[in-house]
């Protein structure tokens, strides 16, 4: 099959995804890291499904970094081996990726980083009428740029606050995922920036 599309995903980092959303032409390397030792079973059974489109590739060694010095290796390799119009994704919410995804943008790849698959998968804009991600795109914009949430952690309060305790965990992570899906909200070197 010819792929149009490479999907590394940092399982350390980012352990909920639905790989079903995914188009036929995206290659996905799921990186394990050493003490992972449970998969979700859905995971599991939609990876059977990929069949040759999706490796699974468990880091031999632990250590601080371990997995993305694996994931910047291949990201490396391939780079090298693969027909430059091929795109290159990386799922995680770590932006110690961002440098390395800036440079091989510079060097003519496609290359970015994502939050959420939803960024790339082919239902996502029916997740995005969401009322409750509508009303935070509104307050946000309210606010001066300068007393906005910088961090994801500081976004999350302040959702939860502007909600008054109505949304859960869950629901607030799906908004930030939202923010990112319509280009609301990107994130640099730790940073959120938004396009309000």
């Amino acid at each position: 099959m010819k792929y149009s599309e490479f999907l590394f995903v940092d399982f350390e980092n980012v352990q909920t995804f639905d790989i079903y959303s995914l188009n036929d032409g995206i290659k996905v390397y799921i990186f394990v890291g050493n003490q992972q030792k449970k998969i979700p079973f859905d995971l599991v059974a939609s990876a059977q499904k990929r069949g040759e489109s999706l490796e699974w590739i468990q880091v031999s060694a632990q250590g601080r970094n371990a997995l993305d010095f694996h994931i910047a290796f291949y990201l490396g390799e391939l780079n090298q081996t693969t027909a430059n119009g091929l795109k290159f994704t990386v799922l995680s919410k770590d932006t110690g990726y961002d440098p390395l995804v800036q440079h091989l943008s510079r060097l003519g790849r496609q290359c970015r980083r994502i939050n959420s698959l939803r960024e790339i998968a082919k239902d996502a804009r029916e997740e995005l009428e969401d009322p409750d991600t509508q009303r935070i795109i509104t307050n946000l914009a309210k606010i001066n740029k300068s007393k906005r949430p910088r961090t994801r952690n500081t976004l999350s309060k302040h959702i939860m606050t502007v909600l008054r305790g109505e949304a859960t965990a869950e629901k607030v992570i799906g908004i930030i995922d939202n923010l990112f899906v319509m280009n609301k909200a990107s994130e640099r070197n730790g940073r959120l920036i938004y396009n309000l």
